[in-house]
């Protein structure tokens, strides 16, 4: 695949010394999707996908950088922007979801990802890395780090996962909480430092 967008830009956000949080968001005019890494002692939790082929490609080349494996990816609901770039970078990890969204997904991601293909070509993944794992809401302990993991209904989406690392003041909500994102996005951003 060669690159035909502007590249994404990645951000630490957070190093308490033993886990990171670094951040991957698309340039503004490719809807500016912010794709997180959960950096753990001896593993990677990803959280979100990416709309376009290349920004899921530039998350996967900064998740092998980190030279640790992927343990988990998460999707947080099930707009395309949160999960159609998956497919050919993210094809060998295991995917986690909402019960309700891995459902959506498996009924309208292939059509989906047809529909996309058909209008933006090679911009788009050639194919889907579906959910395959379901998470519940309530606690987990992933690598010493806890995880709290929450359903928020009625947002943007009828169902999306928040994902909060409490010790960390972390709290992954995507668009969970409001349909205009960018300003909080780039508040947060703005306190963390660039790649």
């Amino acid at each position: 695949m060669t690159n035909q967008l502007p590249k994404a830009t990645s951000y630490l956000v957070k190093d308490n010394g033993n886990v990171k949080v670094h951040t991957l968001v698309s340039p503004a005019p490719m809807f500016a999707n912010a794709t997180h890494i959960i950096e753990l002692p001896r593993e990677l939790i990803l959280v979100d996908g990416q709309f376009f082929a290349q920004y899921g490609q530039e998350f996967r080349t900064l998740a092998d950088s980190l030279q640790k494996p992927i343990t988990r990816f998460y999707v947080p609901h099930d707009h395309p922007d949160h999960y159609l770039s998956m497919g050919d970078a993210f094809a060998d990890v295991q995917v986690y979801a909402l019960p309700e969204i891995i459902e959506s997904l498996l009924k309208n991601g292939p059509h989906e990802l047809q529909q996309k293909q058909q209008q933006m070509g090679s911009l788009i993944a050639g194919k889907l890395a579906l959910p395959t794992e379901a998470v519940e809401p309530g606690e987990e302990i992933i690598g010493g780090t806890r995880f709290v993991f929450e359903r928020v209904l009625n947002t943007e989406s009828p169902s999306a996962l928040v994902i909060k690392l409490p010790e960390l003041g972390i709290v992954i909500a995507q668009e969970s909480f409001t349909t205009m994102p960018m300003p909080l996005l780039q508040g947060l951003l703005m306190a963390g430092k660039q790649h």
